[in-house]
């Protein structure tokens, strides 16, 4: 699987300037900030033979949760967060781990507009003993808007912090305007009681910040 998306040229932010939804901080505070970036996931089986010249072991992905919005994150007025944490709250049962096993939290959350609000409020029910600075992570706060590259580059960029912390960790998706996608990285295989875990990954992401 692959994607990638660019709206950093001169061309496509001066759309966005039409259009009248380019980020300012002094005029539009809650606009799309533009950002390019790509993702690739190399899926398999996880019974599929591990390549023997790939960077360590492959990460296991467990069965996603993917729910919508019955209202887009940018409309105007409260923004719940309710369908977040039934998201992740699947994504955890899904993977049979409480939530205290979980290592980090990567989302595609940016600082400016309300889809901070809602991971935060969600994330820090569930996660209570992570620390909101350091164990989750806000990748859309470095990348802008990545468009469909979004939800491959939350999943890529889990899977990568698993194999590295050795523990697992939870993906979450806030990008769209609508769909909320969480599932949980293990790096390595399952254990042997946990459910079948949905595919083994390599990932590798890349982007450049607006």
């Amino acid at each position: 699987m692959a994607a990638c998306h660019s709206a950093i040229s001169e061309a496509a932010v001066a759309a966005l300037e039409r259009e009248g939804t380019l980020y300012s901080s002094d005029r539009r505070p809650k606009g799309h900030m533009p950002g390019e970036g790509a993702a690739a996931l190399v899926l398999a089986p996880a019974d599929w033979p591990v390549d023997p010249e790939a960077d360590g072991q492959a990460c296991h992905l467990h069965r996603p949760a993917v729910m919508r919005r019955d209202k887009s994150v940018d409309a105007p007025g409260r923004v719940g967060s309710e369908i977040a944490v039934q998201s992740m709250t699947q994504a955890l049962v899904a993977s049979g781990l409480e939530a205290e096993r979980i290592a980090a939290v990567v989302c595609d959350a940016d600082q400016h507009t309300a889809r901070t609000a809602e991971f935060h409020v969600g994330g820090i029910a569930l996660f209570s003993t992570l620390d909101s600075g350091d164990d989750m992570h806000l990748i859309g706060t470095v990348t802008g808007g990545v468009g469909p590259v979004s939800a491959l580059m939350v999943v890529a960029c889990a899977a990568e912090l698993a194999k590295k912390l050795e523990k697992p960790c939870l993906a979450a998706t806030f990008g769209d305007l609508y769909a909320r996608l969480a599932l949980v990285a293990l790096p390595g295989a399952p254990a042997p009681k946990s459910p079948p875990a949905a595919g083994a990954i390599h990932a590798a992401a890349k982007y450049d910040a607006a």
